[in-house]
């Protein structure tokens, strides 16, 4: 899950000083991971294209290039000591996709009006960063977020009763408009906060992603942030979801533009904080010791989403199974649940989403069908013979390939406890014990 272990290296071609290229140390690190790679080559077509002074195509490229390694740093890496070398590499070439964002736009006629500046605090958002915004009307009921008892226990009593009952929490019983979800990633803390949006009184749900913030173009990201805490209060009750805060509002230096969104945020923050007008702030983390300490002092719920617990696990396996045509029974389920020790909700997904393609693997493979009876692929009351790939030691067995069988005529197998298991020996999960240190000295020491 971590990736194979070569060099990351972008080749830097040779480029004028005017164009100020920020080359890619050559031998950074060891571990280059899916995304990564992906970026790699945006990166290189980016500095290509800027070479060949195409900067608005070489700005597309940068973006597209910065987004993977982002990914990169939220889901695949842990190491802090790579993710400090690849975030400075961030910073980077950001500095440049501005640069020339910022050149582009000195070339363009701006005939926009700044009438709307006026508008309504209940106005839409501007069509160009709607698209930008995740804003929805939640439906996740507590019963389908799996385990996390504690985790909802505080979640009720620090945003749920504040929004439900108002009247119960004025004056000194103010309680404090942040609340920090902090845990390894993939524990479902995003879904988490759609839960209580859910629950409170169906409140509004807002979504920004630092990550993403700190990709966009100078100015762009700001516009985001304040129009996201509009809209939040002109729909109110709602909730305000920061992924990822530690994108920001980490200890390391930042630049220029991460800098002001930082401000940003905070200043608006601090205009509800003080105030019981129906905007709440959850931020989410998978690396709360990062955080510096202008962010703690306004989150001060904090909570620690944790790895589920066996029982836990086994109820996911059977979530996620439910709508697969399988041969798991219930000592099957139980049996995953106990090998899965330390695995996150959405390791536990990618386990049954890569089991379930095993099926599909044995048709293309298979050199041999047998025929059996089952319902017919169009119509499940008519039962019909079909085909379904078999050893070439069955007696009736035929050989033929799947290209041979036609779409209503195959039966694909089902899925197997042998076939989850075949996935699950190649995985480790993602947090190590150093990791999971780290989460319990923060939680001992903050929470």
């Amino acid at each position: 899950m971590t990736g194979s272990n070569e060099e990351l290296t972008v080749e830097e071609p040779s480029i004028g000083d005017e164009a100020a290229i920020i080359p890619f140390v050559e031998k950074e690190t060891g571990l280059v991971t899916p995304s990564l790679k992906k970026g790699i080559t945006y990166l290189k077509q980016a500095i290509e294209e800027d070479y060949a002074e195409n900067f608005e195509e070489a700005f597309k490229l940068y973006k597209n290039g910065l987004q993977c390694f982002l990914n990169a740093l939220k889901y695949e890496l842990t190491n802090q000591a790579v993710k400090s070398q690849v975030r400075a590499k961030v910073l980077q070439y950001l500095n440049r996709a501005e640069k020339l964002k910022a050149d582009l736009i000195k070339n363009e006629k701006d005939n926009q009006s700044n009438d709307n500046k006026k508008e309504s605090d209940k106005r839409e958002i501007n069509p160009q960063l709607q698209k930008e915004i995740v804003f929805e009307s939640c439906n996740v009921p507590w019963d389908k977020v799996i385990g996390l008892e504690a985790a909802k226990q505080a979640l009720k009593e620090s945003v749920l009763l504040p929004i439900k009952f108002p009247n119960l929490f004025t004056g000194t019983k103010l309680p404090g408009k942040c609340t920090l979800l902090f845990g390894p990633p993939g524990t479902g803390k995003s879904y988490l906060a759609k839960a209580v949006a859910t629950e409170a009184n169906s409140s509004n749900f807002f979504s920004i992603s630092s990550a993403d913030l700190i990709c966009k173009w100078h100015g762009e990201g700001l516009k985001v942030i304040k129009d996201t805490f509009r809209m939040a209060s002109a729909r109110k009750p709602s909730i305000i979801l920061l992924e990822a805060i530690d994108f920001l509002f980490s200890n390391e230096d930042n630049n220029e533009h991460a800098r002001k969104l930082k401000t940003e945020i905070l200043c608006q923050i601090s205009i509800h904080w003080h105030e019981s007008d129906g905007v709440w702030v959850i931020g989410s983390t998978n690396t709360p010791w990062t955080l510096d300490y202008r962010v703690l002092k306004y989150f001060t719920k904090r909570i620690h989403i944790q790895l589920p617990e066996e029982d836990a696990r086994t109820t996911l396996f059977k979530l996620y199974m439910e709508n697969s045509v399988n041969e798991l029974h219930e000592d099957d389920f139980k049996t995953l649940g106990e090998k899965t020790e330390g695995f996150s909700a959405a390791e536990i997904h990618q386990i049954t989403r890569e089991a379930c393609l095993q099926p599909v693997y044995k048709v293309r493979d298979a050199t041999h069908f047998r025929t059996v009876s089952g319902p017919s692929p169009t119509n499940k009351e008519q039962i019909v013979d079909l085909l379904t790939p078999c050893s070439p030691e069955v007696p009736e067995a035929i050989e033929m390939s799947f290209m041979q069988i036609s779409e209503n005529e195959l039966l694909v197998p089902a899925v197997t406890l042998s076939d989850m298991l075949k996935i699950l020996n190649k995985l480790k999960p993602i947090a190590d014990v150093d990791y999971l240190k780290k989460m319990e000295k923060f939680k001992d020491d903050y929470s």
